[in-house]
């Protein structure tokens, strides 16, 4: 077996022993929370993940209309 093998199957152990010890360690924080708490987070995380993504989505549909209009030809490669 390879060097790169050999560290490639540490590191994953690793992150999978690091993912377990997270998911252990939120469910026991998730166990002391009231499911008002539960539901108010998991409805600002999903209205966060909106945000970003109409945000994300207006910032693409932007920098490609500048795209477009900077491809009308070749003089607007040239800086005065």
């Amino acid at each position: 077996m390879s060097y790169r093998t050999t560290v490639q199957l540490i590191a994953a152990a690793v992150t999978i022993a690091v993912m377990v010890a997270f998911g252990i360690g939120f469910d026991k924080f998730l166990d002391a929370m009231s499911d008002d708490f539960i539901y108010g987070a998991a409805f600002g995380a999903g209205f966060t993940a909106l945000l970003v993504y109409l945000a994300v989505r207006e910032d693409r549909s932007t920098a490609n209309a500048a795209n477009r209009r900077e491809q009308q030809g070749p003089r607007n490669s040239i800086d005065l």
